[in-house]
């Protein structure tokens, strides 16, 4: 017996009480896009299911897959929400290679078969703002990043899946426009768009403790001044 679309929010609500059922086929079902919000839910606020196979159902590629791959695994909305995405769980909608160019399902699947979730959620965030473009890039999104975690996330951004081995195996690398470079842009987009990069550049007005002199191989020396306090130079 199939089960239908209407059972969807019921099976939603069950999953989301799951804490002990670890793979769940509903291949070849009559499940379609409006079940996808529910299971999408579901998914969001599992950890315990391992796997999830929908193949044979009634959900359109370009609208309803694409939607529950992104809004579960990957939800892009913003940097917290894809943090907050389920980081476990492995989804097939499709036993072919048709659909997987909007749905990037494979790839998720291999990021999701993981077993580092820091390293889950890395790469999830650049496949979504520079490689999937899934997402605009927008750099609000890291106003409110600590200043001691900057110089970390500006080498994050300069990342790109598939290149200098970063993902390499997970995604594949893009075709790069001749003459671009995606990299460099995302740094100075970010850099520019931070309002905190001004102390992330400043150094306080701390003097360096005096040493005892040393006798130099030179025959002269240069006195050096302590360091006085730097403030980067104004754009206008």
């Amino acid at each position: 017996m199939w089960l239908a679309s209407k059972s969807a929010e019921g099976l939603g609500n069950a999953l989301k009480r799951n804490t002990s059922l670890a793979h769940l086929d509903l291949n070849c079902n009559n499940f379609n896009d409006r079940s996808v919000p529910f299971f999408a839910d579901a998914l969001r606020n599992n950890s315990t299911l391992l796997s999830f196979h929908m193949t044979g159902n009634n959900i359109k590629v370009k609208s309803g897959r694409k939607d529950l791959i992104q809004l579960a695994l990957c939800d892009h909305t913003s940097l917290q929400s894809i943090a907050e995405s389920n980081h476990t769980c492995l989804v097939t909608l499709n036993n072919g290679k048709n659909g997987n160019l909007h749905t990037h399902e494979e790839k998720f699947r291999s990021i999701n078969a993981l077993e580092n979730e820091g390293q889950k959620i890395g790469y999830k965030v650049i496949a979504s703002l520079f490689t999937l473009k899934t997402i605009a890039f927008n750099p609000r999104d890291f106003q409110h990043i600590p200043l001691k975690l900057m110089p970390r996330l500006l080498e994050l951004v300069q990342q790109q899946m598939g290149y200098g081995k970063y993902g390499r195996g997970v995604l594949k690398a893009p075709v790069r426009a001749k003459g671009s470079n995606p990299r460099l842009t995302r740094v100075y987009e970010v850099v520019h768009g931070w309002s905190m990069i001004t102390s992330l550049c400043a150094r306080g007005p701390g003097k360096r403790k005096k040493k005892a002199a040393k006798k130099r191989k030179h025959a002269f020396a240069f006195k050096e001044a302590d360091d006085e306090e730097w403030k980067p130079k104004s754009r206008h």
